[in-house]
């Protein structure tokens, strides 16, 4: 028979791993962050972006920037994107690609709009590999899906960066790309992409 001094123990113990027990969605905000960076993200309005993959990213950056606490806006954030394919692996038989690599770069620039200031400026790059088969209905679906995935990790990465510096002194970082042009350098010597796509 288990004695009251143990059940008693037994009694906190269990009290004390629900107390310790919090459950948290993966993105939101720590809590002190609550009333600081999370409502700075809040006031940054996306200007409209051209293009399928554009609206994607500007869609999926501006849930993660929101997340349902959309404020008057302090901030204007101007993308830029451009899309491109490598043929990864080549059938010996001819040369055809069974895989391909898409790459996403996104230039960006952080305005404010309280002095038309530009406070922050940079570049994105993401990729996302895809199968290629012989039919052109599956390369379509496959290309189209790996677009969508590499939106969503360029979205991330954005606010990130852009959470950062709002963390930060904020003094304006100008450095990171010329005014909204896409440098291929920035892809380096050994990853130039084949050609340009578009949706």
């Amino acid at each position: 028979m288990v004695s009251r001094p143990m059940r008693l123990l037994c009694a906190l113990t269990v009290l004390f791993l629900v107390a310790a027990c919090q459950v948290r969605p993966l993105y939101a905000p720590a809590p002190e962050q609550d009333t600081g960076v999370a409502s700075e993200l809040a006031m940054i309005s996306i200007v409209p972006v051209e293009g399928r993959v554009g609206q994607q990213i500007r869609n999926e950056l501006d849930f993660l920037l929101n997340a349902g606490r959309r404020q008057s806006p302090r901030y204007e954030l101007d993308l830029s994107t451009r899309t491109r394919l490598q043929d990864m692996l080549v059938r010996t038989v001819g040369g055809e690609p069974t895989n391909r690599t898409l790459m996403l770069q996104v230039s960006y620039t952080l305005k404010s709009l309280e002095d038309n200031t530009n406070l922050l400026r940079g570049t994105v790059i993401t990729r996302a590999t895809f199968e290629v088969s012989r039919q052109r209905f599956a390369n379509d679906r496959a290309e189209r899906n790996a677009a969508d995935r590499a939106a969503r990790e360029a979205a991330e990465e954005l606010r990130m960066q852009i959470a950062a510096f709002l963390a930060s002194d904020r003094s304006p970082r100008l450095d990171g790309a010329p005014d909204l042009e896409l440098d291929d350098t920035l892809l380096g010597d050994d990853q130039m992409l084949d050609r340009d796509i578009g949706y």
